[in-house]
Formats: structure tokens, C-alpha cells, sequence
């Protein structure tokens, strides 16, 4: 996630104090850094297995359903639909 600087305050204060997130920052399944030596600590002690895992539970648990073929399944819908009209 990108750095942001509104006004002077972080984006992150700034999204909390007037519109809240809709999960607790903290509870997502990455590290938060708010300050460069964390984010140099987050960097470095990173595992993508340690995430994927976490980032899986965390999907799961939110009701994700997510396959990777929602795509394949709306051109098969247009393509039957268009096929009905000929």
C-alpha cells in the first residue's frame, strides 16, 4: 500500500477518524507498518507462504468466493444469451 499524506496526517488516520474501515486494519492478514522502520521490519521478515495461508483463512472466513474464473463464467452467460437470439 502506497504511502498517502492528506493535509499533513496519514491517510490511514484520516480513513479511520471519518470513515472507518470496514475490517480492523490490524486483523488483516498483512502487516501494517506505520512508520518507515517497521515497514523495513515487515519487509524483512515477510513470508509468502505465512500469507498465503493467512490470506486464505482470512478470505474464507469473510464468505470470499472468489475462483479465479469469474471471467470464463460471465462470457459463457453473454455467449448463450447472444446464441438465444440468432
Amino acid at each position: 500500500m502506497e504511502t498517502c499524506i492528506l493535509n499533513g496526517q496519514k491517510l490511514y488516520f484520516h480513513i479511520a477518524k471519518h470513515r472507518g474501515f470496514y475490517f480492523d486494519i490490524k486483523k488483516l492478514p498483512f502487516s501494517v507498518a506505520e512508520d518507515f522502520k517497521s515497514l523495513l521490519n515487515n519487509i524483512n521478515i515477510f513470508s509468502l507462504d505465512d500469507y498465503k495461508i493467512k490470506a486464505k483463512k482470512f478470505l474464507s472466513n469473510v464468505g470470499n468466493a472468489d475462483d479465479g474464473c469469474a471471467t470464463d463464467r460471465i462470457i459463457s452467460v453473454i455467449y448463450k444469451y447472444l446464441n438465444k437470439k440468432e
